[in-house]
């Protein structure tokens, strides 16, 4: 059995008479592997330098004698309360210069030197009495890795400790070398706000649109990546000389914006991620499968980002959602059989193994309302339980021949793939100056998956540089709004070479700095699309207009962008409002290939058509389906995801 599946177990939390009676539970229900100790740096040293390892050496040894293979933990999501008493400077500070209260989890900063001093202490001590441990497979680097503890108190996204401050500087220097530099970057002759030195600069305090310096915001946001980068590298680098070929990962978030996996492509082994896709924030909803299942096309786009964020195109699904969660501000049920289709979907797109949290309900504490695999009885399988169990039996059923190793199941696609492109530079920027209110660049990225998935195409995030577009005979650029200077040639070359491109609103508009180009608006593409983008136009939040193609109408909202054709053909108009009669969607031959323009943001009707039309002209078999319904052949096996209805339902088929 290739792909492994498992659940977090938190010896330290439970009495030790319930251990064995747990992990024999957890091998009953036909997991493969646990996982120990995020959270438990106190239990490991409940005082500074006396290390307590017996406990945790008495749980693997119990998982030893079941052959339950484990992921061991550095702890540092939870920092102890010794520590904070003793060193309060290792807790975010907000810009008032109040530091969070201690208590909960992700609480420190990353930057504070004091942290770094103990991380240091505590992950090297773990690695030298654990890192050969037979049974161990893997090793986590801390849990989720970002400041979203902080974000749950207040909305400033970035530490305001003096030692933050420094650090920023710090890499400032290191960019752009002198202050004049800076000064130009940031286009701080706008307002006259220019520094004379490196020293008169601070941190800001977060990404939130207001009237701050959105280049200053821009390198913020690149340089707390960077951060949570080289915290995680340094912890790797602590393990490797003990662990062997062990894996190390760490458990990304969709789409947060802390860290980009991207900086850690080359230091872990394994990229993974948690998925909780039916938190219900964002309703109302028009359907009642909306709130109980996971959109496969929200799944589709994450599960990409971390294959495409991987040197090797390693990931794991560590964290998937088991049912009602405690922080969603929504306690709505999964409908039966919603998280099976997350586990198939995860497998159909080439995860390594699969984890959940947790095992157990807690009794007590902050999340005592997250639904587990278990009830709060200990011992009964919730549905998420039983969720596991089958998909757990249904992998042992169908690839029985290699019981040794992690392999995704399903690698290769059988079919076409279409190339998104996605880059969080794109998302930090619109995070900032956003320009239009309810813009979502990781919605629109979203957006374009399901209008291939829609089609029964395979997807997968590609580089904007057209770096790895070579297997993609169609790729999608939604809102690349920075470029460099050579992407538009090396697109160009992409479409004379045969391929199909489509480039949608909001794209190269600006350079890498965040600068607007010295031209007209977009020009840099202006060549490559067949026509000359006059104008753009919002509309309020919840105001539609409509745009006409082949006779058919459909809505578009947020967003539009207004264009003249020059050698391109006209696809659709705007039909109404100030820009009636205006083209909204070209597309023009280049070579050997085709460029279209999509200019809209649109609800989805109108994306789905024009990826209808553009996988035709590339020659590409399309099988339409319904929506949240999906098909993945890959390797031979065929795996059907239907989340459209209450009654979701999964059928996988095995090469013949």
């Amino acid at each position: 059995m290739r792909v492994k599946i498992g659940t977090y177990y938190y010896p330290e939390q439970w009495p030790r008479d319930q251990w064995e009676r747990d992990l024999d539970n957890i091998v009953a229900a036909g997991l493969q592997l646990t996982h120990f100790a995020e959270f438990a740096w106190h239990a490991l040293e409940p005082e500074e330098g006396r290390y307590e390892f017996g406990w945790l050496d008495e749980a693997l040894d119990l998982c030893a004698q079941r052959n339950l293979e484990v992921i061991l933990c550095t702890p540092t999501a939870v920092v102890p309360q010794w520590l904070l008493q003793k060193n309060p400077e290792i807790l975010f500070q907000f810009s008032d210069g109040r530091r969070i209260r201690p208590g909960g989890r992700r609480h420190y900063s990353p930057t504070s030197p004091v942290m770094l001093e103990h991380t240091d202490r505590i992950v090297g001590k773990m690695a030298e009495h654990f890192g050969d441990r037979p049974g161990v497979v893997g090793w986590q680097i801390d849990n989720e890795l970002s400041g979203s503890g902080i974000f749950d108190y207040c909305k400033e996204t970035f530490d305001q400790s003096e030692h933050t401050h420094v650090a920023f500087r710090k890499w400032l220097k290191e960019k752009y070398g002198d202050i004049e530099t800076l000064n130009a970057a940031w286009g701080n002759q706008f307002w006259r706000t220019d520094r004379t030195n490196f020293e008169q600069i601070r941190m800001p305090l977060d990404r939130r649109p207001d009237f701050a310096n959105g280049h200053a915001t821009l390198d913020a946001s690149r340089f707390w990546s960077k951060v949570w980068a080289d915290f995680t590298r340094r912890q790797v680098d602590l393990l490797r000389p003990h662990i062997g070929d062990r894996f190390t990962t760490t458990n990304f978030m969709s789409y947060h914006a802390d860290l980009d996996p991207e900086d850690v492509s080359d230091v872990l082994d394994v990229t993974g991620i948690d998925v909780y896709p039916v938190a219900s924030f964002d309703g109302p909803y028009e359907t009642e499968a909306e709130y109980r299942t996971a959109d496969p096309a929200m799944l589709d786009t994450v599960y990409n980002h971390m294959a495409a964020s991987n040197a090797g195109n390693r990931w794991a699904l560590l964290e998937v959602q088991p049912g009602q969660l405690n922080w969603s501000g929504v306690a709505n049920r999964l409908a039966p059989g919603a998280t099976k289709l997350m586990l198939w979907q995860a497998i159909a797109k080439g995860c390594e193994f699969i984890t959940v949290y947790r095992w157990r309900q807690p009794l007590w504490g902050g999340e005592m309302h997250h639904e587990t695999l278990v009830k709060h009885d200990g011992v009964t399988l919730s549905d998420a339980g039983i969720a596991f169990k089958e998909v757990a039996a249904e992998l042992k059923a169908m690839a029985p021949e290699n019981n040794a190793t992690y392999e995704p199941l399903m690698v290769e696609p059988d079919g076409p793939v279409v190339g998104i492109a996605h880059e969080l530079d794109q998302q930090w920027w619109t995070m900032t100056v956003p320009q239009q209110e309810g813009w979502s660049q990781s919605g629109w990225v979203q957006r374009w998956h399901e209008s291939a998935g829609r089609l029964g195409l395979d997807t997968k995030i590609v580089r904007p540089d057209g770096s790895n577009w070579a297997d993609c005979p169609v790729v999608v650029l939604p809102a690349v709004q920075m470029i460099e200077d050579d992407w538009p040639g090396k697109w160009r070359q992409y479409v004379e070479a045969g391929g199909h491109l489509v480039i949608t609103c909001r794209t190269a508009w600006q350079n890498k700095l965040g600068h607007i180009h010295e031209a007209k608006l977009a020009e840099p593409i202006h060549d490559l699309i067949g026509g000359e983008i006059k104008t753009y136009d919002g509309l309020p939040v919840g105001n539609y207009e409509h745009v006409e193609m082949g006779g058919t109408r459909y809505d578009w909202r947020m967003w539009s962008e207004q264009v003249e054709p020059t050698d391109a053909e006209v696809w659709a108009r705007y039909a109404d409002g100030l820009n009636e009669g205006r083209a909204a969607v070209l597309s023009a031959k280049r070579g050997k290939g085709r460029v279209t323009f999509h200019g809209v943001y649109d609800r989805g009707p109108l994306s789905h058509a024009v990826m209808q039309r553009v996988a035709d002209a590339a020659g590409l078999m399309t099988s339409p389906l319904p929506p949240r319904v999906r098909v993945y052949k890959r390797n031979g096996w065929t795996v059907r995801i239907d989340a459209s209805s209450i009654k979701p339902s999964v059928e996988v088929i095995p090469p013949s």
